[in-house]
């Protein structure tokens, strides 16, 4: 190994260094950023006793956050391309974190529903981006698609304890201080937007195009799409199940009050939801 990098040039010892820096930082930065921690165990009852909102309007947030991330998605696709995957990775945490501070500072449902749009966008920058830079930072060999779900699967399985222990310790946190949960979260989000920050773009694209180019085959792409009546179906059938997902969520959390169960133990019960998940789908289990 060391021969062959005795004989590689300068520029191409350079790009093998930031392959290996973006593999390191990967591993460090997708532990703590697959998902919102400290969030969804007690969201709910953010929503129901700080912000004061009734049921119907929790549904309204979430479903429109299902649709600002289908109508952000295309448009994200498009400056990731035109600006590179590290500036949209940043700027996805930098939207993540505006999200968090509306949403803990404003009360009124436009306000959240604006933060719910900045959510979608921070998130579907950060999908987009995420598992592309881990696979442009892994050299091209017959081995690749393992190496990279190697790393995906150890970095994901790192999240996901992380994450059921602050599942664990939210709903106690929430009994403390209702906005300790989201405190947290903020927290951690400003370290993922630090920790992105170290990445850098390894595949440069020198055909990309503009973004009036863009614009102009994004209209006849959805134009063509309008026209044929499977893929329409297709979309609305996916959107439906989805949003009936995130229905059975809230509705999940309407009876845990409803039967009584105590604001401390939320955390617990979606702790341990998420290791009967992870247990069913062996994320603890061996890697690949």
């Amino acid at each position: 190994m060391e021969d062959k990098q005795k004989n590689l040039t300068y520029e191409e010892l350079k790009d093998v260094q930031k392959r290996k820096d973006n593999i390191r930082i990967y591993k460090i930065y997708e532990a703590i950023a697959l998902d919102l921690l400290f969030y969804y165990a007690t969201i709910f009852l953010f929503y129901i006793n700080q912000k004061e909102l009734v049921n119907y309007q929790i549904f309204l947030i979430e479903t429109s956050y299902i649709l600002f991330k289908l109508l952000f998605y295309i448009f994200c696709q498009m400056y990731v391309q035109k600006y590179g995957k590290r500036r949209m990775l940043i700027l996805g945490n930098v939207f993540l974190i505006i999200s968090l501070i509306i949403l803990l500072g404003f009360k009124n449902i436009i306000a959240l529903l604006i933060s719910s749009a900045f959510c979608a966008l921070g998130f579907d920058l950060k999908e987009l981006c995420e598992s592309d830079l881990l696979y442009d930072s892994i050299i091209k060999t017959d081995r690749r698609g393992d190496n990279f779900s190697k790393i995906e699967s150890q970095a994901n399985s790192k999240f996901y304890i992380i994450d059921t222990i602050s599942c664990l310790l939210s709903g106690f946190l929430y009994v403390l201080n209702p906005y300790l949960p989201i405190c947290l979260c903020i927290v951690i989000t400003i370290l993922c937007l630090i920790i992105s920050t170290q990445f850098q773009d390894i595949k440069k694209d020198k055909n990309v195009k503009t973004l009036k180019t863009e614009f102009g085959e994004l209209k006849n792409s959805l134009k063509s799409i309008g026209k044929s009546k499977r893929i329409m179906s297709l979309l609305i059938i996916n959107g439906f199940f989805i949003g009936m997902l995130y229905v059975y969520n809230t509705l999940k959390n309407i009876v845990l009050l409803r039967v009584g169960v105590e604001e401390k133990y939320f955390g617990v019960i979606f702790a341990i939801r998420n290791i009967y998940f992870c247990n069913k789908y062996k994320v603890f289990g061996k890697n690949p």
